[in-house]
């Protein structure tokens, strides 16, 4: 529940202080007004990028991405609709789910149509920032409606582990040094002393932490560490 407290700060600052600066104080207090912002912020951005469950992208030939679907969920949680997070998780599911073609959680990255005119997944590979706000969503949901999940799709809290029990599989390796490195894609692993490609834009430790509290998982406290370190640096 934090990020959305801070999206609520922020357009309280930003957007309803701007709107009042020259004008008579607002008629409800700034805490109601900047929520009431978000939600129609929310339901503007449905009306725009939200189709049957598919967050679109108008301006790249109306394709969509994991991190687009991911963040559609996100601000769904967020805002209590139920209703649009189940719509984009079940969509999500079944069109960019790798589950079948790689065997793992993690989702395809690009769906769009193909030089051929197929609308379809256009990359196969997974987008490591995707995924953590996907597997962040999920847990979200199962704090919030714990034991509603939709039919025909994982419950919230296990897709939500299994999610983030691939990224550490597959897209966190321990480098020369001993450290964890968050990879942007699944990649291999083992040779000591490998190149990495590292994108430190995907950082995420709040990420982590929030993993590592609902899962018990200890090794994301230790990325976490790991990667303030690695900014540091």
């Amino acid at each position: 529940m934090f990020v959305f407290g801070t999206a609520a700060v922020v357009a309280a600052g930003l957007g309803v202080g701007l709107l009042y600066r020259n004008m008579d104080p607002p008629a409800v207090p700034y805490g109601q007004e900047s929520a009431s912002l978000v939600e129609r912020s929310w339901q503007g951005y449905q009306r725009a990028f939200v189709l049957a469950g598919r967050v679109i992208r108008p301006s790249q030939n109306y394709d969509s991405v994991s991190e687009g679907q991911a963040y559609g969920m996100l601000r769904a949680v967020w805002l209590d609709d139920k209703a649009a997070f189940d719509q984009i998780y079940a969509w999500t599911e079944k069109h960019l789910s790798r589950m079948e073609r790689h065997g793992d959680h993690l989702l395809a990255w690009h769906y769009g149509r193909s030089p051929a005119g197929a609308v379809e997944v256009l990359d196969w590979n997974s987008a490591t920032d995707a995924d953590l706000d996907y597997a962040l969503a999920l847990l979200l949901a199962a704090q919030r409606w714990p034991g509603a999940a939709p039919a025909g799709v994982t419950g919230y809290r296990k897709k939500g582990a299994a999610v983030a029990g691939d990224i550490l599989r597959l897209s966190v390796k321990e480098v020369a040094n001993g450290e964890l490195l968050l990879l942007p894609w699944p990649g291999k692993g083992g040779e000591s002393g490998a190149a990495r490609l590292v994108n430190p834009s995907y950082f995420s430790p709040g990420h982590y932490r929030v993993f590592a509290d609902a899962l018990g998982e200890k090794k994301w406290l230790r990325l976490a560490e790991d990667s303030y370190s690695q900014l540091d640096r």
